[in-house]
C-alpha cells in the first residue's frame, strides 16, 4: 500500500526519535510542530524531521531531512558563535547512526549528501543537517 509523504514523515520519526532524543539534550519534533525560543536562556538542542520529496511508484523513494539545532555559545567576548565541538559530535553521532539504520522496518535509507552544520543567526543556533533517502515496497 502506497504511503504520503505526512505518513511517511510520522513513520519515520516514530522510528528514530528515541535514539536522536536519547544523544540530544532537547526533543524531537516534526516539521512545524518545534516551539519558538523567546530568548538565548531557553535554547535547547532540538530535532526536526520533514519529509522533503517523494516518488510514488511501486518501490516508493524519497528524500526527508533531519536538522539538529545547536544553540550558539559566547565565545568570551559576548558573541555567540558556532560551539564548534558539540556540532562535530552531532554529526558524528547522526553519521554512525544513519549507518546503523541501513534497513530498517520497510524502509531502507542512505545518506543523501554528506552531513554538514549550517549557521541559524536569527535564533542565535547552528543546525546539523542530514539530509536522509529512503526507498520502501509499497
Amino acid at each position: 500500500m502506497k504511503k504520503t509523504g505526512s505518513e511517511i514523515e510520522y513513520e519515520v520519526y516514530n522510528l528514530f526519535k528515541d535514539e536522536i532524543q536519547a544523544f540530544i539534550q532537547g526533543k524531537v519534533y516534526l516539521r512545524g510542530t518545534r516551539p519558538l525560543k523567546e530568548n538565548t536562556e531557553d535554547l535547547t538542542e532540538d530535532a526536526v524531521i520533514s519529509f522533503m520529496t517523494g516518488l510514488d511508484n511501486q518501490m516508493q523513494t524519497g528524500a526527508l531531512n533531519i536538522n539538529i539545532y545547536v544553540p550558539d555559545i559566547d565565545n568570551g567576548s559576548n558573541d555567540l558563535v558556532k560551539d564548534v565541538s558539540r556540532c562535530l559530535e552531532v554529526e558524528r553521532f547522526m553519521l554512525e547512526l544513519v549507518e546503523s539504520w541501513l534497513v530498517k522496518s520497510e524502509y531502507k535509507f542512505w545518506l543523501g549528501q554528506t552531513i554538514n552544520t549550517f549557521a541559524e543567526d536569527n535564533i542565535n543556533q547552528h543546525f546539523v543537517n542530514v539530509k536522509l533517502k529512503y526507498k520502501r515496497l509499497s
